[in-house]
């Protein structure tokens, strides 16, 4: 598997001699280790693949790596390099979350070579396996498991870090390795902010809780969002009613050569007929795999292509200040001539 990719990477090298991989993720998934320190991975076109990595990672790096594994010593990566970068490369690309530091002092260190930014690694990422998608798969059915706990434990006068606190107990009971992000509950008018996290607030009837989690399993995360209403509020019950058309109508549209743009106004085209639509303040959704937020965006900016095996999220979602906020968040995968929705739960709960 990660011969093969490190093989799809090369046929993208086109003008450069090597690449240059900084990021955890990035060589995680081109190599199989994920290490906890910094490490550099040096991809040439027609060489042998070199990680390198600090003495703390090393061991681990030896029973899961594919590839030759170089620790660094007090000579640091710079010195590590001189020996790979012969006279015959002349150009070589490094990834985006390359320090600056360490940027700057390889172009000083070496200024016969031209060094610049690669950026056909997600062309290839933005594409799931069969074992990718499997991967996110179990996360979501962890995470789902977690959202059915946290809504089991709302009632009125608990606490959203209560609330948040079940959730989290949950799927680490079925294997969550952690999450990716901090988990969401936001009630009454703390609803109103996308990113509220949670707090102490004690919910009350009639509040509309937002619940957004998610959970990480053998790397991969998943990321779900639900509105539950408690009691009776008839405005957030039409807010959520809408959101959910809008998800809707954009999941209908979901296949291969769709731009990113068309379903992002799908959805808002239904949001705006209400006089909804002031009220959705993010894009409709975010690719998801070994990060939580990856390619593709899916934004009325972005007009790329929907492809196929594409993993992503559909969350529309209405958001009044200091009223309250409802979101719905389902994750699809693109097949050939439709999108298959992964989330299972229920679109609406009432308390």
């Amino acid at each position: 598997m990660y011969e093969r990719r490190i093989c799809l990477l090369r046929d993208k090298m086109n003008e450069f001699d090597a690449l240059l991989m900084a990021s955890s993720m990035n060589i995680g998934y081109f190599t199989g280790f994920f290490p906890g320190f910094q490490s550099l991975l040096f991809v040439p076109r027609d060489d042998e693949v070199v990680l390198f990595l600090s003495r703390a990672d090393a061991s681990l790096a030896e029973e899961t790596c594919r590839f030759r594994v170089e620790v660094v010593g007090k000579e640091g990566y710079v010195e590590k390099l001189k020996v790979l970068l012969k006279e015959d490369v002349k150009k070589v690309g490094v990834e985006e979350s390359l320090e600056a530091g360490m940027f700057s002092r390889l172009k000083r260190e070496f200024p016969s070579v031209s060094f610049d930014f690669f950026g056909g690694l997600w062309d290839i990422r933005s594409v799931k396996s069969d074992e990718e998608i499997k991967a996110i798969r179990k996360s979501i059915e962890i995470a789902e498991a977690g959202l059915r706990a946290a809504v089991e434990s709302i009632s009125v006068g608990v606490r959203e870090c209560d609330v948040a606190a079940e959730a989290e107990y949950e799927m680490r009971r079925l294997g969550a390795e952690s999450f990716p992000f901090e988990t969401i509950v936001a009630s009454g008018s703390r609803g109103a902010s996308p990113h509220a996290t949670c707090s102490k607030r004690k919910i009350r009837r009639g509040d509309a809780v937002v619940i957004d989690l998610g959970a990480r399993y053998e790397h991969y995360c998943s990321d779900i969002t639900r509105t539950v209403i408690v009691g009776r509020n008839d405005k957030m019950e039409k807010a959520l009613s809408l959101v959910i058309k809008a998800q809707e109508a954009a999941l209908s549209m979901v296949k291969s050569e769709v731009s990113c743009s068309e379903l992002d106004l799908a959805a808002r085209k239904v949001l705006e007929r209400e006089g909804y639509e002031k009220y959705f303040l993010h894009s409709l959704g975010h690719g998801i795999g070994l990060e939580v937020h990856e390619p593709p965006s899916i934004s009325s900016t972005n007009k790329a292509n929907i492809r196929e095996k594409m993993v992503f999220t559909i969350e529309p979602g209405v958001y009044m200040h200091g009223v309250g906020g409802v979101r719905v968040e389902d994750t699809v995968v693109t097949e050939k001539k439709k999108g298959k929705v992964l989330t299972k739960l229920p679109k609406e709960f009432f308390v």
